[in-house]
């Protein structure tokens, strides 16, 4: 399939979610096997539901803001920064969200942060924030931050050890933020930050994630209160160095070097039919079910610990690594005397049984199911192989 050779917020969304670099590669370059969107894998029924979820949001919330006087709808077409600018202060409300913005990102602009970072610059595609916030001040100054609906119960966050590395205060509330929420909003409020770079537009220093009522959309109304906030400048630090210096990288990479690792993310991407047959013909450790991102980097540790010990040879795979590795208990033994704990982690992923019954090679049933192609019956099962939303093969 053509790539876009640009990527959208949505894109970027995506990305940090699925955790994969072959995605981002694949959208902006095209994929290898020149796939078309009619061979994409269709969505789940949890899918569907999830995004019908998030449209009712979305129109209940827009409701209840036109209800109550603090909605103003632009036409669903790429809007010029001056006309938005005509659009805000033509109204004389002191407060209100403006909807239906799609915005033209300042290429010229970012292909300054790019060279500031002394990379090659890419394009972005139309920016569509699902809300600017408007308040004007008593001497005329209007104030603007970015807010998005999201029909989540809740936003998970993963930033409390960088708050800890800058040594900034944070609450419970904000160890429930998920990256792949705020790239959006922080992608859509550096734009306009450029767009609206008037004199008497100020930038809020944070954006927002507007989450639906406790007690469900259907019964409540919505609440100021329900707006989850994230600091910008907290985020900037992060984002900069992955828009400008980490992104560009990975879309410039050779297809075959590109970092990815098929898992139960994968399921309901668009890319994940090249992907399936890839893995199990490379032998990957997505090759067995249900092995997490964070379960391939623990595998990955072992074999790179094990190759220091005594190499594999090269032409081995992955699965045939761990399956030669686990036949060898002395080699194993290395490696448990330099780091046990390494060793009981990659047991419990591998469902290998605590006990060894008899002496001679370890077997892990999901290795030999990987590479027999064929169901080996595990005496322990580890808890998540039996998740519910995954496939188990």
């Amino acid at each position: 399939m053509d790539g876009k050779h640009s990527l959208s917020a949505t894109n970027l969304a995506v990305y940090q979610h699925l955790d994969c670099d072959l995605y981002i590669h694949n959208v902006y370059n095209g994929s290898s096997q020149g796939a078309t969107d009619t061979s994409t894998s269709s969505p789940s029924e949890l899918t569907k539901a999830q995004y019908k979820r998030g449209l009712d949001w979305e129109t209940s919330l827009y409701s209840w803001l036109d209800r109550s006087q603090l909605l103003l709808k632009v036409p669903s077409m790429p809007l010029e920064a001056s006309s938005l600018l005509e659009n805000v202060q033509a109204d004389d409300r002191t407060h209100f969200f403006i909807t239906g913005l799609n915005l033209w990102p300042p290429q010229a602009k970012l292909a300054e942060m790019f060279a500031h970072a002394r990379t090659e610059p890419f394009n972005f595609g139309l920016a569509k924030p699902d809300l600017l916030e408007i308040k004007r001040t008593k001497d005329g100054v209007i104030g603007w931050r970015v807010l998005d609906a999201k029909a989540s119960k809740h936003v998970k966050v993963y930033l409390a050890l960088f708050f800890i590395l800058q040594g900034t205060a944070f609450s419970l509330a904000d160890l429930f933020l998920q990256t792949s929420h705020h790239i959006q909003i922080y992608f859509y409020t550096l734009c306009l930050k450029y767009l609206l770079g008037h004199p008497f537009c100020h930038a809020d220093d944070s954006a927002g994630i507007w989450l639906p009522p406790k007690d469900g959309f259907h019964t409540s109304t919505p609440s100021f209160e329900d707006i989850k906030s994230i600091s910008i400048s907290l985020l900037a630090p992060a984002f900069d160095t992955f828009l400008f210096k980490e992104l560009p990288r990975i879309l410039n990479q050779p297809y075959e070097q590109v970092k990815w690792h098929y898992n139960p993310l994968c399921h309901g991407c668009k890319y994940e039919p090249e992907c399936r047959p890839r893995v199990q013909k490379e032998g990957g450790l997505g090759s067995m079910p249900n092995i997490s991102i964070d379960d391939a980097k623990v595998l990955k540790d072992l074999l790179r610990l094990s190759d220091v010990s005594a190499p594999f040879n090269e032409s081995l795979t992955d699965i045939e690594q761990l399956h030669d590795l686990f036949a060898k208990p002395r080699k194993l033994d290395i490696i448990l005397g330099r780091s046990p704990a390494l060793v009981k982690k990659s047991k419990q992923i591998l469902a290998i049984p605590r006990k060894r019954m008899k002496r001679g090679p370890i077997l892990s049933p999901l290795v030999e199911a990987a590479r027999e192609n064929m169901v080996q019956v595990s005496s322990e099962v580890p808890c998540h192989v039996l998740s519910s939303h995954t496939p188990i093969y």
